[in-house]
């Protein structure tokens, strides 16, 4: 394998870092709720029902790829572009997909269009890594060939693509070959299924891995924004908001179905109704999987088997934490965990009880990143790292199996 001098690095580096920059905002979409955009209606002629069968095929994949999602500005028409990724350099602008021929793709052939598609490398450059080739390099040619058959049938919106809003030299697209180098690897031939897997685990590691790029979002970057594979779906925070451990030491002990309702209802793994960025993806590509498939990213999510990385941690439990945790519980948690107000589970009742499973680690981080409905720490900004670990482990308590020595139920009247 060649190696890159470190001189070189160190020179690509503080550029890739402003350029990478979009990697960390990658599904940075928009803050708040948006409606999910509606896909248009692509009819083709009954006489040719294996096109047609091909085009459908297709509009699932691109359901899948939450295409929909990142090239649709807010109230703008679908697949037309516009929408901005936020970077600590600026902003850079989704482009219009569509087939107009003249601020489209549709003088593109498919040879390009799949060049663009899994390997970043489009006829005006090569893309920022905001496009998430890297997942969708595990494609086959032919499963693009099915998108881009479904693509060319959308309506062409006459768009024009927004000017990158970085400063030079960020905004040269050239000078992605040093983030390309550094960390794209282009995989050696499409998917291939673990033979020693059964077939769903396989589809489900193949959407995860390839079309949605769960990892994305879900797991560490480094410095440059490039993913830590070792930590694969452990939780990261992008834009500012916390996506949370979705790797096997959170999923493996929830029923399978619980899991699916993530994507069927909006449902969180802690309970609560998602938003933000994480039900704008479930809108505009989960939420339209099959419940086969479903399944499959479920059973295949419970098997990640992940090393949790260092961050903020649980402190050690001390005789005086059940107190402690009371006084913190009633000030600052009861009025949501007493009420289930908003999705949240109840302490004290069956809703409680997945969260007793998860390693304390991954509980600690959630609360104290916020997750789901609840902001960070729980809304305590003040909470030292004592209180909330003793929060935490009086909550807990009642719904432990087997419960510890001793333990107290909380107060929840």
């Amino acid at each position: 394998m060649y190696r890159i001098p470190a001189p070189l690095t160190r020179m690509f580096s503080g550029i890739a870092l402003g350029l990478a920059a979009a990697t960390l905002g990658m599904n940075a979409l928009a803050a708040g709720p948006e409606a999910a955009s509606p896909y248009p209606e692509v009819t083709i002629s009954p006489a040719n029902p294996a096109l047609a069968a091909q085009v459908k095929h297709g509009e699932y994949l691109v359901d899948l790829g939450d295409c929909l999602a990142c090239h649709t500005a807010s109230g703008g028409k679908a697949f037309s572009g516009g929408r901005a990724i936020n970077t600590p350099y600026g902003a850079i602008y989704s482009t219009n997909i569509t087939p107009d021929p003249e601020t489209g793709i549709g003088k593109w052939t498919f040879a390009q269009f799949d060049k663009a598609v899994r390997y970043g490398d489009s006829p005006h450059g090569y893309l920022f890594a905001a496009m998430p080739y890297p997942s969708y390099n595990i494609m086959s040619p032919q499963q693009v060939r099915d998108m881009w058959e479904y693509l060319k049938r959308v309506p062409a919106v006459y768009r024009r693509n927004e000017p990158v809003g970085m400063p030079i030299p960020f905004r040269w697209r050239f000078l992605q070959a040093a983030w390309r180098l550094l960390f794209f690897k282009p995989a050696d031939g499409p998917y291939r299924p673990d033979p020693t897997k059964s077939a769903l685990w396989n589809w489900g590691r193949f959407i995860v891995e390839g079309p949605e790029h769960c990892g994305a979002c879900h797991t560490p970057h480094n410095f440059l924004g490039a993913p830590k594979q070792r930590y694969f779906l452990t939780g990261s925070t992008i834009s500012g908001r916390w996506a949370p451990d979705v790797s096997g030491a959170v999923t493996s002990h929830l029923p399978v179905d619980e899991i699916m309702k993530v994507f069927s209802e909006k449902r969180g793994l802690s309970g609560g109704v998602l938003g933000g960025d994480m039900g704008l993806a479930i809108g505009h590509s989960m939420r339209f999987m099959t419940p086969q498939d479903m399944r499959a990213v479920a059973v295949y999510l419970q098997t990640v088997d992940s090393p949790i990385p260092s961050g903020p941690m649980p402190v050690a439990e001390s005789p005086s934490d059940i107190g402690l945790g009371q006084k913190v519980y009633r000030a600052h948690c009861a009025a949501c965990h007493k009420t289930g107000v908003g999705g949240a589970p109840k302490v004290g009742t069956t809703d409680f009880a997945p969260l007793a499973k998860m390693p304390l680690e991954d509980l600690y981080r959630n609360v104290y990143y916020g997750v789901s409905i609840m902001p960070a720490k729980g809304g305590c900004a003040k909470c030292t790292d004592r209180e909330l670990s003793s929060a935490i482990r009086y909550m807990i308590r009642p719904s432990a199996s087997p419960p510890r020595p001793g333990a107290s139920r909380p107060d929840t009247t």
